[in-house]
C-alpha cells in the first residue's frame, strides 16, 4: 500500500506486517533523460545535500558480504538520487507516522520494484543506507521477479549481500512463475528470503477447468485472447501460464467492456479437484526447498 487512508484502514485490523510500495514514488522517467538535463535537475538540489551525498558515495567502495558495491561515477549517483528521492522521502514519512510508535510490533516491507525501472545494486544500497541513517529498519525489501528479472538472477548475490549486511530479508514477488528454481535463490540468500507465490490459486483454478470444465476454460481463453491451455501449459514457469496470470482481470471481467466468465461456479462444483491441484502446486514448491 502507499496511500495514507489505506494505512489507517490496515492499522484498524492490527496486522503484524504491512508492505509499503516505495517504488510508486520513484520517477523512472528521469533514468531516460539526457545527461545535461539530469545534471541540471541535480544542481537544483541544496548544495549542502549534494556535497554530503558525493562525500558519502563517490570514489568509495562498500563491502557487503563477499562483494563490493560502488558507483560508476557522478552521473550514476545523480540519476539514482533523482529517481529514488521520492521513494526515500515517502518511506521515511510512512515509517515515522505509522510504524515507529505502534502499540504492537509491526513489520515493514518496502517494495522497490516497478515496471521499466530495474533496481541496480548501487540504487538498492543507497536507498537502504539513507533509510537506515534516519532510523528506518525494514523487515524485508521486495523485488519482483516478473518486473525485474536481473534482480533475481545476475544481480541476486549482490542484493542478497546488501540485505544480509543491513539485517533484513529479500522478498520475491511472482516467484512461482518467474523463479525457475527456488532452491538456488534460497541458497544464495542463505535462507533469508520470502517467496511470494502470487499465482498458485489462479493456476489451480485453471488446471481444474482444464480437467473438469473445458468449455469454461475455452471461454476464458477467448476472453484473454490466448490459446486454450493444456495441463502442461499451466505448469509453473510455462510461458502460457505467465500469460494467463497477466490476463487474470480480463478473464474475470474486472476490466471495462469484458464480460465475466462463470469460473467461480465451475470451481465450486469441483472443489475436490481444485483442492488437489492446490496441494500439488504447493508441494511442487516445497519439494524444491
Amino acid at each position: 500500500i502507499y496511500d495514507e487512508m489505506e494505512f489507517l484502514t490496515a492499522l484498524l485490523y492490527m496486522y503484524s506486517c504491512l508492505g509499503f510500495n516505495g517504488a510508486h514514488w520513484a520517477e523512472p522517467e528521469i533514468a531516460k533523460l539526457p545527461v545535461a538535463e539530469v545534471e541540471k535537475k541535480y544542481q537544483a538540489l541544496p548544495e549542502e545535500f549534494r556535497k554530503a551525498l558525493e562525500a558519502s558515495y563517490l570514489n568509495a567502495e562498500f563491502k557487503v558480504g563477499n562483494t563490493l558495491i560502488k558507483f560508476a561515477g557522478k552521473e550514476e549517483l545523480e540519476r539514482i538520487v533523482l529517481v529514488y528521492a521520492g521513494t526515500i522521502m515517502h518511506t521515511q514519512t510512512a515509517y515515522d507516522t505509522y510504524f515507529r510508535n505502534t502499540p504492537w510490533p509491526l513489520d515493514l516491507e518496502v517494495d522497490l520494484s516497478r515496471a521499466g525501472l530495474p533496481l541496480t545494486p548501487a540504487a538498492h544500497y543507497l536507498i537502504i543506507n539513507e533509510l537506515e541513517r534516519n532510523g528506518v529498519k525494514p523487515t524485508s525489501i521486495c523485488i519482483d521477479a516478473k518486473l525485474d528479472p536481473a534482480a533475481v538472477t545476475t544481480d541476486l548475490s549482490k542484493h542478497a549481500a546488501i540485505a544480509a549486511t543491513f539485517g533484513y530479508r529479500l522478498s520475491i514477488n511472482n516467484a512461482d512463475l518467474y523463479v525457475p528454481e527456488l532452491s538456488k535463490v534460497a541458497k544464495v540468500t542463505g535462507g533469508k528470503v520470502h517467496f511470494k507465490l502470487n499465482n498458485v490459486l489462479w493456476l489451480a483454478v485453471l488446471a481444474t477447468l482444464a480437467a473438469k470444465a473445458p468449455d469454461v476454460l475455452a471461454q476464458a481463453a477467448a476472453q484473454a485472447g490466448l490459446p486454450v491451455p493444456t495441463a502442461a501449459n499451466l505448469e509453473p514457469g510455462a510461458k502460457l501460464a505467465q500469460q494467463y496470470a497477466a490476463a487474470y482481470a480480463a478473464i474475470l471481467g474486472a476490466e471495462k467492456d469484458h464480460k465475466a466468465v462463470a469460473i467461480p461456479e465451475a470451481v465450486r462444483k469441483n472443489l475436490d479437484v481444485y483442492e488437489q491441484k492446490v496441494t500439488a502446486l504447493v508441494g511442487h514448491y516445497l519439494n524444491q526447498l
